[in-house]
C-alpha cells in the first residue's frame, strides 16, 4: 500500500496470508470506498518441481480500513490444500457501483455476494477448470466470459441484474476461444472489447469489439483480430500471451 503516489510502499498482508494475489477491487460507492477486496490463486504458475503448476490460492480477503489490513472471508476457503474448490483459483473480481455486490470469476464459474462477502452464490456456471472473467461498467452492466471448456455456457455474456445473463457471443467467432479478458471504453461504455486466447490453429488471439447500442445486430460485433500486433518485432517484440499469462487489455480514456 502506498500513500504518497507510489514513492514508497508498505506491505499490508500478513505472513501467512496468500501471496498469490490475482485481482484487487475497491467498492466505488461514495461512503464505501474504504472497502477493498483481493482474490488469490492462479491457473498458470510455476514451481521448482513442476513448471506450470497451480499457484493455489486461499480465497478472498477483505479490508474495511482502506487497505491497511485484510482478513479472509471464511466461506471462500475450504482449508484443504490437497483439493480444489471454486475459490482456490480466481481470475478477476469486481464490485457493483450501485449495490456493492461483489462478483468473482473463478475457474469454476462466476459467483456473486450480496452481503459484503459473507456468502456467495453461483450466477453463471461453467465446467470445472474453465476460465471465466467479469467486469462491471459505471452504469452497472455486468459483462462476463466463459471459455470453451465451460461446455454449454461457453461464450460472452452481459447482465443488468446479476442474475439473468444474456449470451451475446458473436456467431462467427472461431469455437476455440480460451480465457477472454474484457475492457470497456471509458468514453463510451456501450463499447466493450473482448480479447481471447486462441486455443486452436492460426493466430494466437482474437480481438472483438462489441457496440451495445449499434443500430443493427450485424453492426454490434467487429472482428479486429487481424489488427493485433503479431509482427512488431524489435524492442517491443511480437504478441506473446504465454498461455494467457500475459492476457491484458485496457482502453485509453479519451482516444
Amino acid at each position: 500500500r502506498s500513500t504518497n503516489l507510489g514513492q514508497t510502499w508498505t506491505k499490508v498482508t500478513k505472513r501467512r496470508q496468500s501471496p498469490s494475489i490475482t485481482a484487487i477491487a475497491q467498492d466505488p460507492r461514495p461512503g464505501y470506498r474504504h472497502i477493498w477486496y483481493y482474490a488469490s490463486g492462479e491457473r498458470f504458475g510455476n514451481s521448482a518441481s513442476a513448471s506450470g503448476a497451480f499457484y493455489q490460492g486461499s480465497g478472498i480477503f477483505k479490508s474495511i480500513n482502506s487497505g491497511n489490513s485484510f482478513r479472509r472471508l471464511k466461506n471462500t476457503n475450504d482449508g484443504d490444500v490437497t483439493s480444489f474448490s471454486s475459490f482456490d483459483l480466481i481470475n478477476s473480481i469486481a464490485v457493483h457501483p450501485h449495490t456493492g455486490d461483489v462478483y468473482v470469476a473463478t475457474f469454476d464459474g462466476v459467483f456473486r455476494s450480496t452481503n459484503g462477502g459473507r456468502s456467495f452464490d453461483e450466477v453463471l456456471p461453467s465446467a470445472f477448470d474453465s476460465a471465466t472473467e467479469v467486469i462491471i461498467t459505471p452504469s452497472g452492466r455486468i459483462y462476463a466470459t466463459v471459455d470453451i471448456f465451460g461446455e454449454a455456457n461457453a461464450g460472452f455474456y452481459y447482465s443488468d441484474n446479476g442474475t439473468d445473463f444474456v449470451n451475446i457471443t458473436p456467431e462467427s467467432i472461431v469455437p476455440s476461444f480460451g480465457r477472454t479478458k474484457m475492457a470497456f471504453d471509458p468514453s463510451d461504455e456501450n463499447r466493450v472489447y473482448f480479447f481471447s486466447a486462441n486455443l486452436g490453429e492460426g493466430i494466437e488471439a482474437f480481438l472483438w469489439r462489441y457496440q451495445d447500442d449499434a443500430e443493427t445486430p450485424e453492426e454490434q460485433w467487429v472482428d479486429l483480430s487481424l489488427n493485433l500486433p503479431v509482427n512488431i518485432g524489435g524492442v517491443a517484440g511480437d504478441l506473446d500471451l504465454q498461455g494467457t499469462y500475459n492476457l491484458v487489455i485496457d482502453v485509453h480514456p479519451t482516444k
